[in-house]
């Protein structure tokens, strides 16, 4: 009988200690911040960051468009525009005098996207909604060196992936500079 009460004692403890460890995981893993004091989208250098999770992100684009296909997008490239804008590319800062300039803002399904750059890591079924944007700089990098950033190559280009329905931000990479854009996209 003691054995029992003390080992009834000791559930809740664990249970605290169990959560502790996992909020310090939560933020001590920067590939899950999803918010950064410069805006909603997170600047971290990684190849691949991962927004808060492997498949729901972060809420970014609010939809407002009802469709008769529920797997069909439900906001639009000018939405996409405004929230990129608002918050910058999450790479970097634009070199001095350059603008953000969107070459690709595709509403595609995640098995297309599987086909293009970075678009492979959505973890959602090949026949869901995903927003694949690519925009360009350049960029100075962030973090990577820590006295001067301007001191680094700039990278030229950000993909950035959203749920086509939600609007939630899932995930975001730097594309190799070795890719030919113009084959990858023959319009």
């Amino acid at each position: 009988m003691r054995i029992r009460t003390i080992f009834l004692a000791l559930i809740p403890i664990g249970l605290v200690l169990l959560i502790v460890a996992a909020a310090i995981e939560l933020y001590s893993n920067p590939s899950v911040s999803a918010q950064s004091q410069s805006g909603p989208i997170s600047h971290l250098t990684q190849k691949i960051v991962r927004v808060n999770g492997p498949s729901t992100g972060f809420s970014a684009i609010k939809p407002h468009l009802h469709p008769a296909n529920s797997n069909e997008p439900t906001y639009t490239a000018a939405d996409v525009q405004k929230f990129v804008l608002a918050g910058g590319s999450p790479a970097g800062p634009l070199v001095p005098g350059a603008h953000i300039t969107f070459t690709k803002i595709l509403f595609v399904t995640a098995g297309q996207a599987a086909l293009l750059p970075l678009g492979d890591e959505t973890g959602y079924p090949s026949n869901a909604s995903i927003c694949y944007v690519l925009i360009h700089g350049p960029f100075y990098p962030e973090g990577k060196h820590e006295d001067d950033p301007h001191q680094l190559k700039p990278v030229q280009y950000t993909i950035l992936i959203f749920d086509g329905v939600t609007g939630n931000y899932l995930y975001w990479g730097i594309p190799s500079s070795d890719i030919n854009w113009s084959t990858v996209f023959k319009d």
